[in-house]
C-alpha cells in the first residue's frame, strides 16, 4: 500500500473508529456518572472522601463521626455535562453569621411565619447538621439556627441553608462579615476541599475520555505500525 492510499484509509477510518470507541465506552465500560462525596466533620480539616461505591458511605460516616449529624452541600460550580456529585459534610457550627433573607417553606405555621419574617438583619449561630429532630432555639439574647444543608451562592461570601424551627421551615440566606474569623476560614476550607476533590474526579474523567474514546483509533495506528515494521523486516531479510 502506498503512503497516499494509507493516508486515505486512515482519513476515512478515524471517524467511524472514534464513534465505535465512544459507543464501547458508553455501553461496555461506562465511567461512573454519580459519586458520593463525604467531607470530614472538623472545623480545621475538611478532607473529602469520594466514592462511587455507595455501600461504603455509611461505613465511612461511622468511621469519621459515629452517629454524628451530616448535612448536604451544594455550590455554584456543581455542574458538569456528565458527572454528578452528591456532597455531604460532617456537622459543624459557627457564630456571627448575619442573616440577609429568610424565605418560609411549606410546613410553616402563621406563628412561624412571623418568626421567619423577623430574622433578616439579625446575627445568629448556625448549626449545620441536624441530629435527633433538633430544632432552632430563638431567644431575645441568642439565635441558634439548626439547618441540614449548605449552599455556596454565586454571590461572593454568601450562603444559604434550609433550617428548621418549632413552627417553621425556611431557606435562610446569610453572610459571614468577619473574613478573618474562624467561621469564614471554616467555610472556605470546606469549599476548597470540595473543589479539590471535584477537580480530581474531573481530571480522572478527562483522562478516561482521552484514553478510551479514541482507543480504536490508537489500535488502528498501532496495528499499522506493527504491520509496517514486519514488512520492513521481511524486506530486509529478503534483500540480505
Amino acid at each position: 500500500m502506498t503512503p497516499r492510499k494509507y493516508y486515505r484509509l486512515a482519513l476515512v477510518s478515524i471517524l467511524p473508529l472514534l464513534l465505535m470507541g465512544v459507543a464501547i465506552s458508553v455501553f461496555a465500560f461506562p465511567y461512573p456518572r454519580d459519586a458520593y462525596m463525604l467531607c470530614r466533620p472538623s472545623t480545621d480539616l475538611s478532607a473529602c472522601f469520594v466514592t462511587t461505591n455507595f455501600d461504603r458511605i455509611d461505613a465511612q460516616k461511622e468511621f469519621w463521626s459515629g452517629q454524628g449529624a451530616w448535612f448536604q452541600v451544594d455550590d455554584d460550580k456543581n455542574t458538569h455535562w456528565h458527572l454528578r456529585d452528591v456532597i455531604e459534610a460532617g456537622g459543624r457550627g459557627f457564630r456571627d453569621a448575619k442573616i440577609i433573607q429568610a424565605e418560609p417553606y411549606l410546613g410553616t405555621t402563621e406563628k412561624g411565619m412571623e418568626v421567619v419574617k423577623a430574622l433578616p438583619g439579625k446575627t445568629a449561630y448556625f448549626g449545620l447538621g441536624i441530629k435527633n429532630g433538633q430544632r432552632s432555639i430563638l431567644t431575645p439574647e441568642n439565635l441558634m439556627i439548626a439547618c441540614n444543608s449548605l449552599d455556596y451562592l454565586p454571590t461572593p461570601d454568601s450562603y444559604a441553608s434550609l433550617c428548621f424551627g418549632e413552627d417553621w421551615v425556611a431557606q435562610i440566606t446569610y453572610t459571614i462579615p468577619d473574613r478573618g474569623g474562624e467561621a469564614y476560614k471554616m467555610m472556605q476550607s470546606l469549599k476548597a476541599a470540595i473543589t479539590e476533590a471535584r477537580d480530581q474526579r474531573r481530571f480522572e474523567f478527562l483522562a478516561y475520555q482521552i484514553l478510551v474514546y479514541p482507543s480504536l483509533v490508537y489500535a488502528f495506528f498501532l496495528i499499522s505500525g506493527i504491520v509496517w515494521l514486519v514488512m520492513m523486516a521481511s524486506r530486509y531479510v529478503r534483500s540480505g
